[in-house]
């Protein structure tokens, strides 16, 4: 997962689906208007419209918004897992009076 990518679903974290979506629609329409264009994404769209370039194009931001919502699972994963395997440190604190018993 690229830096771009995590800072986007970052963005969308608290988003019920309906928004969350709402909000990738926009987030690739501005990375089209950028010229950013993900590989795969565009890989997928290409073999989806069996080269026919205009049906690529206005399929892609279907196939983008796909990806980023399987990131967008992936990522609350890992988070899972992290807080899973790094659970915060809780030990009671000792005082010298406790150390004597």
């Amino acid at each position: 997962m690229n830096r771009r990518d995590r800072k986007i679903l970052k963005s969308i974290e608290k988003l019920s689906e309906r928004l969350a979506e709402d909000q990738l629609y926009q987030i690739v329409a501005d990375e089209l208007e950028e010229g950013f264009v993900d590989g795969v994404a565009s890989l997928r769209a290409n073999e989806i419209a069996e080269g026919n370039k205009e049906k690529a194009e206005s399929i892609y931001p279907k196939q983008r918004i796909r990806r980023l919502l399987d990131l967008r699972s992936e990522f609350a994963l890992m988070q899972e897992s992290e807080s899973i395997n790094s659970p915060e440190k809780t030990e009671p604190k000792i005082s010298n009076e406790d150390k004597k018993i």
